[in-house]
Order: C-alpha cells, then sequence, then structure tokens
C-alpha cells in the first residue's frame, strides 16, 4: 500500500475542477481514427505504441480513488500496455463504410471510462 501512495500525486486545479463537477469522473474524451492503407503489422504498431508509453509519464498515468479523498490521485504506473480495438473493414464497399466506421465510433462512445486502467 505504501508504495502505491508513493507513486501518486494529487491532480491539477483543472482536473480537479473536472472531477468535482462529474464525481463519476470526467466524461470528455478525446478519440482518434487511424486509417491505415496496404499492410498493416499490428504487432510492429503495439510495440511502437508502447515505446511512446515507455516514454511519457502522461500515457501511463491512471487515477486511483482513496478513502476519505474527495478526488482520485495520478498515478504515474511503471508500466502500462497500449489498448485499442481494431476495426476490420476491408471488403466493407463505400457506401457502408462510413456507416461501420461511425457505429464502431459510437459503440466506443457508449463505454464508461475505466478511470483505474
Amino acid at each position: 500500500m505504501q508504495e502505491a501512495i508513493q507513486d501518486s500525486f494529487h491532480v491539477s486545479p483543472r482536473q480537479e475542477q473536472l472531477w468535482l463537477a462529474e464525481p463519476d469522473g470526467p466524461s470528455d474524451r478525446i478519440q482518434a481514427v487511424v486509417t491505415v492503407e496496404g499492410p498493416l503489422d499490428a504487432t510492429r504498431l503495439e510495440a511502437a505504441l508502447g515505446m511512446a508509453m515507455e516514454r511519457h509519464e502522461s500515457l501511463r498515468t491512471t487515477f486511483a480513488r482513496r478513502p476519505g479523498i474527495r478526488v482520485p490521485l495520478q498515478v504515474v504506473n511503471p508500466q502500462l500496455s497500449p489498448s485499442w480495438r481494431t476495426l476490420d473493414l476491408r471488403g466493407t464497399e463505400p457506401p457502408a463504410l462510413q456507416a461501420r466506421l461511425h457505429q464502431g465510433l459510437q459503440a466506443d462512445l457508449g463505454e464508461p471510462i475505466d478511470f483505474a486502467r
């Protein structure tokens, strides 16, 4: 337990405002879509994202609630693996392509954010 507290930090004043405005956690999110043309080596992509996460603490930061504290603490994880969902649109005809992409994005937006992960 002591180790987890040692690696935890208070949130910034702006983050605290967001948490207090939405007690279950901020609902705003940034979403990106990457279009890959040609063959994709998913293993190399995951390795590249993992290397970026190793270099940047903000990409390994999660939020942990502690008893008696109104807002969570930021926890910089020593290691955290990237996660994403792949939507394979190969063979999808152009009229259905936008609809399937939109459907996939809406499904992601409907999922609650797991701030501990």
